[in-house]
């Protein structure tokens, strides 16, 4: 996203997990969307849990991030709300942002007016009103 609005991005640093687009844990794209952990004891054999982890990053995890590896498929993916463990607000300040950078003020307006209604546009009316600020947002 850093590169759609023109931040000061510098991609030699190691970005910290929390100011990612989005983070998920593994088990949100498996089956049922369990709470994944792989225990390890001792006497397990380790090649056989590798191959599993490996298998699931190749299978699942990597396929879920060349879904968002754009920054249009990344604005698509919250467009269609197949945003998993993002926050609403979140989500809105993603979106918004994506398209305030893109000039599709039609699209900016209604995804404002509509968030605004929710529940959560209302529940967190300081926090959406000081990013709209951060963005340069009027309708």
């Amino acid at each position: 996203m850093g590169k759609v609005v023109d931040f000061d991005y510098d991609n030699s640093e190691v970005q910290d997990v929390w100011a990612c687009q989005w983070q998920v844990r593994i088990g949100d794209f498996m089956p049922n969307q369990p709470d994944f952990w792989w225990r390890i004891k001792t006497d397990d054999n380790l090649s056989g849990i590798i191959s599993n982890i490996s298998d699931n990053i190749q299978n699942i995890i990597l396929p879920e991030i060349d879904k968002r590896l754009t920054d249009d498929d990344l604005m698509n993916s919250l467009i269609k709300g197949d945003f998993t463990w993002s926050t609403s607000v979140d989500k809105f300040k993603y979106l918004t942002t994506f398209l305030k950078a893109k000039k599709d003020y039609d699209s900016l307006n209604e995804v404002v007016e509509k968030f605004m209604q929710e529940p959560d546009g209302k529940k967190y009316y300081n926090i959406v009103k000081e990013h709209l600020e951060e963005i340069n947002y009027s309708k």
